[in-house]
Formats: structure tokens, sequence, C-alpha cells
């Protein structure tokens, strides 16, 4: 038990404290705002750490792989290439990033380009089936045929006009008639650097995103199994001591003030009537 001076002692610190927080209420109000949006920012923070360490792990392990979500990518491809085989002589080869460039390969004819009554510039390409493509043993065998020897063994599959204001580069190629044999297919050796696609970045997004959530979950998962106290629930228990004075309860201290007061005042007195009281202060409840 405490003797008299060690509780007066204590008394007046209490009504110091209880005077401090009554004439500072906006100050410390404004003190357990602030620190009520802190705890909270940090319980937050706790919540989203094993999603961070989630994502920044996958986000490397993705990069490593040169995959890299929210952003399209210069990524490195195979090149496909197209040959160009003439009647007249002429080889062409060109390389092409075009998702339809599958492997394949067209005989066809083509006029050469001639001005008609429009004032364009108008070639027919004629494309022939070649299922007895076989037949030959080398391009050249072919490209020697005739136009009428073609058609008398090979079945036509379509007939298209080509009509142009001005010839590009490439249109001068058919100057005059000629058979030809364009070949496409996918070249192992070279490749070339071209963007990513918006589809595929997506689906790389949405992959980064299911997994940064599902390593997050194991990581939390991890975190019950081995932590008994979390960071989030120290933080929501030292929460409830910030709490904001109303005016309902700054009237409460006022009352506690006066009834310590009052303490003081009979333990005062008390030293001139030393036993004569068994109980010396009183204690306001609510």
């Amino acid at each position: 038990m405490l003797d008299k001076k060690t509780l007066m002692y204590q008394i007046r610190k209490d009504v110091k404290d209880i005077e401090n927080i009554i004439n500072n209420k906006n100050l410390y109000n404004l003190k357990c705002k602030i620190m009520k949006i802190l705890i909270k920012n940090g319980i937050m923070i706790d919540y989203a750490i094993p999603f961070i360490v989630g994502g920044t792990i996958l986000f490397n392990v993705m990069h490593l792989g040169n995959i890299t979500p929210f952003i399209t990518d210069k990524v490195n491809v195979k090149a496909k290439v197209e040959t160009i085989n003439t009647s007249t002589g002429i080889y062409k080869e060109k390389f092409s990033l075009d998702n339809d460039y599958d492997n394949s390969i067209k005989f066809q004819h083509s006029t050469g380009w001639k001005i008609n009554s429009d004032n364009l510039y108008e070639r027919i390409l004629t494309t022939y089936k070649i299922n007895d493509f076989l037949k030959f043993k080398n391009n050249e065998e072919l490209l020697s045929l005739t136009k009428e020897e073609i058609e008398d063994m090979f079945i036509i599959t379509n007939v298209v006009k080509i009509k142009k204001n001005v010839l590009e580069p490439d249109d001068y190629l058919y100057v005059d008639d000629m058979l030809f044999i364009t070949t496409a297919f996918k070249n192992n050796q070279k490749t070339k650097i071209k963007n990513e696609s918006l589809d595929a970045n997506m689906i790389s997004t949405i992959l980064y995103l299911i997994g940064t959530y599902l390593i997050g979950l194991g990581i939390i998962n991890l975190q019950k199994k081995s932590i008994n106290k979390c960071l989030r629930t120290k933080l929501k228990n030292l929460e409830s001591k910030y709490k904001p004075k109303t005016k309902k309860e700054i009237e409460f201290l006022n009352k506690i003030i006066e009834v310590k007061r009052e303490n003081l005042v009979l333990l005062d007195e008390s030293s001139k009537n030393i036993g004569e009281n068994k109980q010396l202060y009183k204690i306001y409840n609510k």
C-alpha cells in the first residue's frame, strides 16, 4: 500500500496529466487522428506485404524469361521467309513477321501491267491448284511450261483483277506476262525483333496477377502457422489507445479532477489527525 506522501504525489501527477489533456484537447485529438491514420495504413501495408513480396518474386521470374506484364516487350521471333521464282528468271526473297504467313506454296500466272480504260494499271492474277506439283523434279521444269500447257494440266482455283493508281517498287516484278511460284516458310536460323502483341501481353498480365494472388495467399498461410501475433494484430491493439476525447468525456475528466483535488485536501488534513481517518480519499464512479 502506498504511503501518504507517495499517494499525494501520484494524485497531483494524475491531476496534471488530466489537465494537460483538457487544456490541449484539440492537439490531443489531432494526435489521436494522426496516429489512427498511421496505424490503419500500417495494417493495410501488413495485409499487402505478402502480395507485394509475391508480385516481386514472380515479376523477376517472368523477367528472366523476357516476359514483362503490363508492358508490351520487344520479342525475338523466327522470321518467315517468302521466295518468288519466276519464269522470267527473277528470284526474290523477303522476310516477314506476318502471322498469316503459314508454310505454303502458290503456283500462279500474272499478265503484265496494262493501262485500262480508267487510266489505271491493271493485271490479271490466276492461281492454280498444285496437287500434281510433285510430278515435276524442280521449279525450273514447271516454270518452263507455257500458260496453255499449265491450264491443261492444272485446275484454276482463282482469277482476280488487280488495279492500282500508282505502281510500288514490288509491282515492277510484273511488267511482263509470267508464271511464278511463291513459297512461304519459317526460317529457324533467322530471327527478327518485333513488338509483343496486345493479346499476348494481356495473357501474361492476367497470369501475373493470378500468380501474385496465389503466392500472396501462400505467404499469409505461412505467417499464420509460424507467427503467433502478426503486425496487424499488434497495431489493432495499439489503435484502441488513441481515441479522441468527446465533449462528454471532457466533462467526465473535469469531475475526476474535482474528486482528486478533494482527495488531496483530505490527505493534507489527515496529517493533522493521523490515525483518525481509515479511508482518506474518495473514488469517483462514472
